[in-house]
This record gives structure tokens, C-alpha cells and sequence, in this order.
């Protein structure tokens, strides 16, 4: 902002401002977690299908996978777009108080703590494009345990984040990177976790299809990490300050400078994160 704009500024724009800065950085951070879900292997639901239109069933089923894989029960999170909200609250039992205990599913439209999970709205959800494969089959019989398994398809390739299954068992496996255009000689693809068993030559692939990534996970899923950055600017001048969001515990760094006789308010933030425990988070689909 130049000198004469700061003069004639309206109380409450600056604050503003910075406000918005935050929360683009906010919004990054938020994305970038999010994005994660390309590592999560378990998925319940109908992709391309909205869940909770008529019953709870897509939750419960989450709630059973992460039971299964013995997850704490306490801090466990569902994290759901737009449309899943508004199915969700034509839901008796999202909005009835004689059902949840709580008026601020139908006074506020909130979804606050529901089948053991805390439930968040999240317009970041990310949208998974599947892969183009058809036909897919195993070209060659891979070994319980292996992480890569030759297939064989037509069309087009298999895509990073993509869920498929093996005819024989119910395990299901994430594509761990982008496949070339899969062919009659087949093409190496990695997966996880692990195949858990034996897949003879030609048995079939199904690849779930495109959907929305809603995620049902235990805190403990994802590792996340962010740290202080310094304070002092070494006598240069700028002012230089760090601090905390008491809700989400982000620190952001907030740098005052003079440039070209205006002042110049900068915000910046160093994280990083990595889905550690896969086993416990699942794909709500969409």
C-alpha cells in the first residue's frame, strides 16, 4: 500500500486484508493435506454416486474398516464436500434432536460429532480422475507380497491414486504412479499395500471409476509438520514477528517492509506432510 492509501485507508481494511492472506495460505495448506488421499487404498461408497442420499450406511462402513484395522477410537475425522453435507442434513439422523442430542444439525446446519466421528466441511475434497484402462487383466502372475504387478489392458493408462481390485479377493490396492497406455505386453504398476495374495496370469482388474475423495480417517493416518521461521531480519530494518493459530496450531511468519515508499505486509508459512498410516484412513466416494 502507498503512503497516501494507508492515510485514507477505512479502519478495518488492513486487518482484513490480512486476513485473506492468511487464509490463502490456510487454504494451501488444507489443499496440499487433502491431496493426500492418493495413498489411501480403502474406499467404501458408489464413485460418482453422493452417499448418505437416503442412509448412513457410507459412514458406518468406514467406521467398520478402521475397526477392522484397529484404529483409536477417539480422533478419528470425516471430511466431506459440499453435496455430502446437503444429503446429509435431509438425513433424520443428522438433523433430528430427538436422534443425534444435538439442535445444530437443524438450527445451524452444522454436523459436529456424529458415529464416532468429528465431521468437517471442506470445500478443498478433492475430485479423482480415474485412468482411461479397459479390458484390465494381470499379465503376468505376481507373488503375494510384491508392490509392482504387470498388467494388461487397452485404451489408455491407469492413473496415480487409482483403486483396483483382483478378481479372487477383496483386497483393495492403490496405483502408486501413472502408467503408460496399458497394451497386449503389459505394463509395470506399481501398488499398495503389498499384494496380499497370489495373482495368477489373466485374472481380471476391476478399476474403480472416477469419484470424489471424502476421506474417514484416524488422526494418527497423517503426519504433519510445521515449523517457527525466524524472527529477526538481521538488522535490515523490517519488522519480523511469528504466530500461532490457537484452533489449528499453524505458525505463520508475518514480515513488515518498506519497498518503493509503500509498506509491504508479507506472510509465509514453512509444512510438509505424509500419509504414514494408509491402514488408517478410507475413501468415503462421491
Amino acid at each position: 500500500m502507498s503512503d497516501k492509501e494507508q492515510m485514507e485507508v477505512m479502519a478495518g481494511t488492513i486487518p482484513m486484508q490480512a486476513a485473506e492472506a492468511v487464509k490463502a495460505l490456510a487454504n494451501d495448506v488444507d489443499s496440499y493435506l487433502l491431496d493426500l488421499y492418493k495413498g489411501v487404498y480403502t474406499a467404501v461408497g458408489t464413485a460418482g454416486t453422493t452417499p448418505f442420499a437416503t442412509e448412513v450406511t457410507a459412514a458406518t462402513a468406514a467406521r467398520k474398516f478402521l475397526n477392522n484395522y484397529l484404529a483409536p477410537m477417539t480422533d478419528r475425522r470425516f471430511v466431506f464436500n459440499p453435496d455430502v453435507e446437503a444429503n446429509a442434513l435431509g438425513l433424520r439422523a443428522f438433523q433430528d434432536v430427538s436422534w443425534t442430542g444435538d439442535a445444530r444439525g437443524i438450527n445451524e446446519g452444522q454436523i459436529v460429532r456424529k458415529l464416532g466421528f468429528d465431521w468437517h466441511l471442506d470445500q478443498n475434497v478433492k475430485d479423482h480422475v480415474a485412468g482411461t484402462a479397459a479390458s484390465i487383466q494381470v499379465h503376468t502372475e505376481a507373488a503375494a507380497g510384491a508392490t509392482t504387478v504387470k498388467l494388461k489392458g487397452i485404451t489408455g493408462p491407469l492413473n496415480a491414486g487409482d483403486i483396483i481390485t483382483f478378481a479372487g479377493h477383496d483386497q483393495q490396492y492403490v496405483v502408486g504412479a501413472t502408467t503408460d497406455t496399458l497394451d497386449s505386453d503389459g505394463k509395470d504398476v506399481t501398488i499398495a499395500p503389498a499384494l496380499r495374495v497370489t495373482v495368477a496370469a489373466d485374472v481380471n482388474v476391476t478399476l474403480v471409476a472416477s469419484h470424489a475423495a471424502n476421506l474417514a480417517f484416524h488422526r494418527d493416518a497423517i503426519a504433519f509438520a510445521n515449523r517457527p521461521l525466524v524472527d529477526s531480519a538481521e538488522g535490515l530494518g523490517n519488522q519480523i514477528m511469528s504466530a500461532q493459530d490457537p484452533i489449528s496450531g499453524l505458525t505463520l511468519r508475518l514480515e513488515v517492509s518498506r519497498q518503493y515508499k509503500r509498506t509491504r505486509w508479507s506472510f509465509d508459512i514453512l509444512y510438509g506432510a505424509k500419509l504414514v498410516r494408509p491402514e488408517l484412513a478410507v475413501r468415503v466416494l462421491g
